[in-house]
C-alpha cells in the first residue's frame, strides 16, 4: 500500500495537483490581502491575484512537474515557454474566473473563499492537459 501511495504522488498529475494546491494558497493570500487592503472587491481582486498564482504555478510546475530546468533554455526560450503557459492557463483562469464570478454573484452568493476552491477544482482538468500538451510541450 505504502509503495502504491508513493507511486501515486510521483505521477506528473499528483506532482501538478501539488503544484496547484501551492497556487490555490497564494491565489487565497493575494486575494484575502486585497479584500482587506483595497478597495477593489473581490471580484477585481480575483483578476490580480489569479496573475500571481498563475505565475506561481509556471515557476514550480517548470521546477517540478515537467521539469524544464533540466534542460539549458536561453531566455527567450523560458519566455516563450511562460507565454505558451499564461496563454492555455488564461483559457483555464477564464473558467475559473467565469465560474467564480457566477458563485459569487448568483443566488448562491458563496463566499469569495469556497467560490474559489470550487472554481480552481472545476478548471483543473483543462490546466493539466494544456501544460502538459502545450505550454510545456518538449
Amino acid at each position: 500500500m505504502k509503495s502504491l501511495l508513493l507511486k501515486l504522488l510521483g505521477t506528473q498529475f499528483a506532482r501538478f495537483c501539488m503544484v496547484g494546491t501551492s497556487g490555490l494558497l497564494v491565489d487565497m493570500a493575494v486575494l484575502a490581502l486585497l479584500l482587506n487592503t483595497t478597495p477593489l472587491g473581490a471580484v477585481l481582486s480575483r483578476i490580480v491575484s489569479i496573475a500571481i498564482a498563475m505565475t506561481n504555478n509556471w515557476f514550480w510546475n517548470r521546477q517540478f512537474t515537467f521539469q524544464r530546468s533540466e534542460t539549458p533554455q536561453t531566455w527567450s526560450q523560458v519566455g516563450q515557454e511562460y507565454l505558451r503557459f499564461v496563454a492555455v492557463n488564461s483559457t483555464g483562469a477564464l473558467i475559473n474566473y467565469a465560474s467564480y464570478v457566477y458563485m459569487v454573484k448568483s443566488t448562491l452568493a458563496l463566499s469569495p473563499y469556497i467560490a474559489l476552491a470550487i472554481a480552481t477544482f472545476v478548471s483543473l482538468a483543462f490546466n493539466f492537459l494544456g501544460s502538459k500538451f502545450l505550454a510545456f510541450r518538449r
